[in-house]
């Protein structure tokens, strides 16, 4: 704004001879917008150097089912993702008083030649050293509870406030073991969901209920739901 003013008076000093309030009034201008450029410079580059370092930490947690199947269900805060939903998936940000809850989680599906289901949730965060984005990476909260053989996975994690934005991020994901299937429920079409597929993945795969084997090629679309 202040370039937009410093023209105006410049124009107007030009037009009318020029005025001593007028020449003095453009210092001051120049004067604030120099402070705030060095201000500027100042927290960028301060803030530049809380993202030098980045920490990523994986947790790994066996899944017990007794089946051959394993349900999925995506749960958009208490919500969960039905086939009558055409959820957009767009509420990235929202804060608190307490904490920040960003989304969405990727979440991707792979095979494995091991014999148990399991899944993996690694948390990213970034810091000016790598130990302060270890405890980045520690204040984000991402839990996913078992039910049987269904597992419920939140879209969304959080962190404090007090951990602010540092590239925070959570990526999920789940093994299927050769020969078994997953079922992911719910229309999930425009969700970051990555299933690592035989052939070409196309997000139509995922628009309703649908079942996937896992093969040693990767997973195989079974078809969806009735």
């Amino acid at each position: 704004a202040i370039p937009i003013m410093f023209l105006i008076m410049l124009g107007e000093m030009l037009t009318l001879s020029g005025k001593k309030k007028s020449r003095a009034f453009i210092l001051t201008l120049l004067v604030i917008w120099f402070a705030a450029i060095v201000t500027i410079s100042v927290l960028g580059a301060k803030t530049g150097f809380d993202f030098k370092e980045r920490y990523t930490s994986v947790e790994r947690q066996i899944v017990q089912v007794d089946s051959l199947d394993l349900q999925v269900n995506l749960f958009e805060d208490d919500l969960k993702i039905s086939n009558e939903m055409e959820y957009s998936f767009n509420n990235y940000l929202s804060i608190d008083e307490e904490e920040i809850k960003m989304g969405y989680a990727r979440i991707e599906v792979l095979s494995t030649p091991d014999s148990i289901f399991y899944y993996t949730v690694e948390r990213r965060s970034q810091g000016g050293t790598l130990k302060s984005a270890k405890i980045n990476s520690e204040d984000v909260r991402y839990t996913i509870a078992q039910d049987g053989n269904v597992l419920n996975i939140p879209t969304r994690y959080s962190f404090p406030k007090s951990s602010k934005f540092r590239g925070q991020k959570v990526t999920v994901k789940i093994f299927v073991p050769q020969g078994k299937q997953v079922v992911l429920n719910g229309n999930l079409e425009n969700y970051p969901l990555k299933v690592h597929t035989r052939t070409h993945f196309s997000d139509d795969f995922i628009e309703q209920s649908s079942t996937w084997k896992a093969t040693d090629l990767g997973m195989e679309f079974k078809g969806f739901l009735e």
